[in-house]
């Protein structure tokens, strides 16, 4: 819907808001996390969006949900996961896995999305060396390129994986 956009509030709710007023339209769900990353299919149908699930001492730990546009029911997508980002023909939802790392994303993670959100099958590549994590996904026009940002909590670089090949494309 042109005149309408999602967004993450302070208190955690995912809203919809209509851009010519300002105002809130609905709430979709509550609980995204503080660093909000939301997913909007092409068609505009699905949210995707990371959560805090638990908190044990020192570690918080992410899954990666979805939820209709116009309401409904959260469902979970990903346990361990963070960052989603929908391709732009709307065919494939990449995000992140922890894999156990608290909070570290470790593993680029591209499945093949269908109606009602995502698959159960995909593909997934550990795309880091221990102590280095990953963050901030970003499709390329073409659906085919992803680009993100890998580090090591001291330094960081933008690198581009090509999810048919399997390959990094660069180091830029």
């Amino acid at each position: 819907v042109p005149d309408r956009v999602v967004a993450v509030t302070e208190d955690g709710r995912v809203v919809v808001l209509d851009t010519t007023s300002g105002r809130e339209v609905r709430t979709l769900a509550t609980g995204a996390s503080a660093v909000p990353s939301i997913a909007v299919t092409p068609d505009g149908s699905r949210v995707f969006f990371h959560r805090a699930t638990t908190q044990p001492p020192g570690c918080e730990t992410h899954e990666v949900v979805s939820v209709a546009n116009d309401g409904g029911p959260v469902e979970v997508v990903a346990a361990d996961a963070l960052y989603p980002a929908v391709s732009p023909d709307g065919e494939m939802l990449a995000f992140l896995s922890s894999a156990g790392r608290c909070a570290e994303a470790s593993s680029l993670v591209v499945q093949a999305a269908d109606q009602d959100g995502v698959e159960s099958s995909g593909r997934s590549w550990a795309v880091t060396e221990p102590n280095q994590s990953l963050a901030l996904l970003s499709w390329a026009p073409d659906s085919r390129n992803l680009a993100f940002v890998f580090g090591d909590g001291n330094t960081s670089s933008t690198q581009e994986f090509d999810t048919a090949t399997a390959a990094s494309l660069s180091d830029a």
